[in-house]
This record gives C-alpha cells, structure tokens and sequence, in this order.
C-alpha cells in the first residue's frame, strides 16, 4: 500500500507569503497549471481512491487530479489545514514582528505554541493520525490524499511514528508529492516533498 500526499497547488497568498490555515482562498493559474502537472506525473501509479480537503484550494486541486486519471475522490474534513487564528492573512515577517516568541517556538518547538485563536497542533495531528490509522485499516489499496503544508506533515509524522516535535525538519511545498510505502509492519518513505514534474 502507498499513501501518495499531494499539497494543493499556489495560491495568491502562497505567492505573496501569507499565512493561510482555514482561510478559503483558490488557485491562481499558476497553481492550476500545477495541478495539472501533478496528474500527469502520477499517471503510472495505480491509485485506488483519493480524499481531499474541503477548501478550496485542495477540492480544486483533487479535482483536476482526480478526473485526469478517472479515480473517485472523497471529501474528508479531518484533511482541512490547521486553523492559524489570528496569524491568518498575515505574512511570515508581519507574524515575526507582532508576535515574536510564538512565532521562535513556532520554528523550534512547534508542539508547545497555542496560537491565540487558532488550533492547537496536538488537536491537529490527532486528527491526522486517526486519518491515517482508518486508511491503513481500511486497506483501499494505493491512496491519494490531497491537502495542505501543515497537515501533511503531520500525516507524515503520524504514519511513520515520529515526534510532533520534528514538524519544522522538513518542508512540504505546493503541487510537492511525497509517498510513504507501508509493506505489512514496515513503513518508509521513499519520497519527500518532490516538486521536479513542475519543471517539465
């Protein structure tokens, strides 16, 4: 079994460096361009089914994917992005400068910052993990799961066993793909954050 993580495509925000989380925002053509490339780069896999974000950016980029290589798609809210409070809408350095210790515990010890009106990581890679868990159990064959930054990384950490603590280790960029093999009790990822179909 493959789990195959797809990051939806750019957005205006991504381009302008804005903190999303929740905020519904959708691709801009770049980003649908890129959806694109993601199907055609993931034609020889044989996915059996795919579940998506609701948001925007996500359902579109599932959409695209998912018609491309004539699989069923399925909505599942636990895939939604971290919601970042009052941090959405803003950009990195905005976020740097109004809240300066959260945002250096944010780069370093992710697993400890509560965002003031925002989700708490731990709440968020519960959901991740239990996701992940259901998927394994359910054992649908190779899946496709479209979603966001974050949240992939915390379906990442949940599926190989890490340490909430590494959030910040690894990036996980737009239109990126990353799979982790699952082979009875073993689990490994053999790719991460792969973004090369974008330069064909």
């Amino acid at each position: 079994m493959k789990c195959i993580f797809v990051r939806h495509g750019q957005t205006d925000w991504n381009n302008n460096r804005m903190t999303q989380g929740q905020s519904d925002t959708e691709l801009n053509d770049t980003g649908i361009q890129q959806a694109e490339r993601v199907a055609t780069a993931l034609e020889k896999e044989s996915i059996a089914k795919c579940y998506y974000s609701p948001l925007k950016r996500a359902k579109l980029t599932a959409k695209i994917i998912t018609e491309h290589l004539d699989i069923q798609a399925n909505e599942d809210s636990s895939l939604i992005e971290i919601n970042f409070g009052l941090w959405e809408g803003l950009t990195l350095k905005q976020i740097s400068e109004r809240y300066e210790s959260e945002f250096k515990n944010w780069l370093y010890a992710p697993h400890k910052v509560v965002i003031e009106g925002g989700e708490d990581l731990n709440k968020a890679y519960e959901r991740a993990d239990l996701f992940i868990s259901d998927a394994i159990n359910r054992d649908e064959g190779d899946i496709l799961i479209v979603s966001h930054g974050l949240l992939i990384k915390a379906l990442i950490i949940a599926t190989l066993g890490l340490d909430l603590k590494d959030l910040q280790k690894f990036g996980v960029d737009n239109a990126s793909i990353s799979v982790i093999e699952i082979k009875g009790d073993r689990r490994y990822l053999s790719r991460l954050n792969d973004t090369s179909h974008l330069d064909r």
